[in-house]
């Protein structure tokens, strides 16, 4: 516009809150950094996936794949949470002794 850019918006990304998801899901915060920037810049170009039926879902997930990073957040909010978020690997459970 009259040669200045347009700008879509600001994305705000709280670090104690990605270390914290990027150890729940067992990823460096590098990667968890990766997730939540692809997710702001779709959000920025317009996607919303509250409202547009897969649209951003499928968006993200193909990107996702393309970059190989780890699960998006669309899918980590989709998917059933049984004790706990949904992990990478398996941590082995400790038996209880009476």
């Amino acid at each position: 516009m009259n040669g200045h850019r347009r700008m879509a918006g600001d994305i705000a990304i709280s670090v104690e809150t990605a270390a914290r998801q990027a150890d729940e899901f067992e990823h460096p915060l590098a990667t968890e950094l990766q997730v939540l920037v692809l997710h702001g810049l779709l959000h920025l170009g317009g996607y919303d996936h509250e409202a547009d039926e897969g649209q951003m879902a499928r968006k993200e997930t193909a990107l996702r794949r393309r970059f190989g990073l780890a699960a998006s957040l669309i899918e980590r909010s989709s998917k059933p949470v049984q004790n706990g978020p949904v992990r990478k690997k398996a941590r082995p459970r400790r038996s209880r002794k009476p």
